[in-house]
């Protein structure tokens, strides 16, 4: 099953000239470049809303490119749409299938449900998938999720955090020198659960 089990797949990581800081066994990036790109997977699982429904799971293969605050995310294997994208650039959000624009809207995660019927924060998860919450937004604590750290081979953790409704946990991470980079994210929201398997990381523009 997908959320007991995701692909983790080595990838490419370039992260000697970004600054970080250290708090206990945690180490996470304090500064991250303006571009950046990850490739992986998301599970989306649509929780039952009455007795006579069933819990749903789509699962999606990404690839994301950030650059600044714009961004093309493009996404493929689920829906029966065939691949897609997402792209922001300055105040314009849109949905497109190859050359097709689908659809238009000021919120990617509107623009998301509206084509889909799906819950997925991409304003939200553009913060969480580099182990930081959104900006600007009321944010609780939560306990350290990764490794125990009675094993002595334990990667360094991440802070779990809740936000806007959503539960956030850093189930895996990557090492990096001091560094711990997301490897497998878990959101739990209210009517909707996440899980993202990163593949691969890039920090810098893309070669």
């Amino acid at each position: 099953m997908f959320f007991c089990a995701l692909i983790s797949i080595s990838g490419c990581t370039q992260l000697s000239s970004y600054k970080t800081h250290s708090t206990g066994a945690n180490a996470t990036i304090s500064s991250w470049p303006s571009s950046w790109q990850t490739k992986g997977k998301i599970a989306i699982r649509v929780q039952a809303q009455t007795s006579n429904e069933k819990a749903s799971t789509h699962v999606l293969r990404y690839d994301w490119t950030q650059s600044g605050e714009n961004y093309t995310i493009g996404l493929s294997g689920a829906f029966g749409l065939g691949s897609m994208i997402i792209q922001q650039n300055n105040e314009r959000i849109t949905l497109s299938r190859g050359q097709q624009l689908l659809a238009e809207a000021g919120n990617a995660d509107q623009l998301f449900y509206q084509y889909t019927g799906l819950t997925l924060p991409v304003s939200l998860l553009r913060h969480w998938i580099t182990g930081v919450p959104g900006p600007d937004l009321p944010t609780v604590s939560t306990h350290n999720f990764s490794t125990p750290a009675s094993d002595a081979t334990a990667l360094p953790e991440l802070n779990g955090f809740a936000q806007a409704g959503w539960t956030v946990r850093y189930a895996k991470t990557e090492r990096s020198g001091n560094l711990a980079l997301p490897k497998r994210i878990m959101a739990q929201g209210p009517r909707a659960s996440l899980s993202v398997a990163v593949a691969s990381w890039h920090l810098g523009p893309r070669e």
